[in-house]
């Protein structure tokens, strides 16, 4: 056999080509699988979602209760409560704002409703106290959903309002005076739970005897404005 093929190059080049491709052949398949049976690659798809906020119910006009009488006086209530929808993971804050400086302007009279003075500028009263032969109207804010997103100075210690955590409803009145630059009223440090989150905002009206100069009779009326944006 080694003479036939030593002595016909013709089947030696044959042989020696079958032999080339097959082990060509061989190496491929060994070091190329992915080639033989398939590729596999993975890639990514991506969504922005972006951060909304929204009035998931508005705030209502309020008609404050009772009427009250301009010579012997006395308190009246009324609330507003709204409720907010964001998916912002740093929460929102709102703000409330009043049309004029004076609270209340009275329809077709001269005289208002003062805005209330607390004893210590821009802090609220922990109680609400109109001096003599005065008129005055100040508001406060209770957290419904989380007491805890109430603004620092609506917060009280149980004597003091701007210092500790506590929310006592009724308590931290505060003036319109300087409210045509907003007040923040709430700051939520996280998205808000599908259903909103609550707040009510607590208005008072306070008449002493014999007011000084003398309330007309009419209806007075105080515009206010709340801002809510995304922290």
């Amino acid at each position: 056999m080694q003479r036939f093929l030593q002595g016909n190059p013709t089947v030696n080049a044959i042989v020696a080509s079958v032999l080339t491709v097959s082990v060509l052949l061989v190496s491929y398949l060994t070091f190329e699988p992915l080639v033989a049976y398939g590729i596999v690659d993975t890639f990514e798809v991506t969504q922005e979602i972006t951060s909304e906020i929204s009035f998931r119910t508005a705030p209502n006009d309020v008609t404050m209760t009772p009427a009250l009488q301009g010579l012997t006086g006395g308190n009246s209530f009324g609330t507003s409560t709204v409720s907010i929808n964001t998916n912002n993971t740093t929460g929102y804050n709102m703000t409330i704002a009043f049309a004029s400086s004076t609270a209340m302007r009275g329809d077709g009279v001269t005289t208002d409703i003062d805005n209330y003075t607390p004893s210590v500028a821009g802090t609220p009263d922990y109680t609400f106290s109109v001096g003599a032969n005065d008129a005055e109207f100040a508001y406060t804010v209770n957290g419904v959903t989380t007491p805890g997103d109430i603004d620092a100075r609506f917060k009280d210690s149980g004597a003091a309002c701007n210092t500790g955590s506590g929310t006592v409803v009724g308590k931290c009145w505060h003036g319109a005076a300087n409210a045509v630059t907003p007040v923040t009223i709430i700051n939520r440090l996280t998205a808000t739970p599908a259903t909103g989150a609550t707040s009510t905002i607590v208005f008072q009206v306070g008449i002493t005897a014999n007011p000084s100069p003398a309330v007309d009779e009419a209806f007075y009326t105080a515009t206010a404005t709340l801002t809510a944006v995304t922290n």
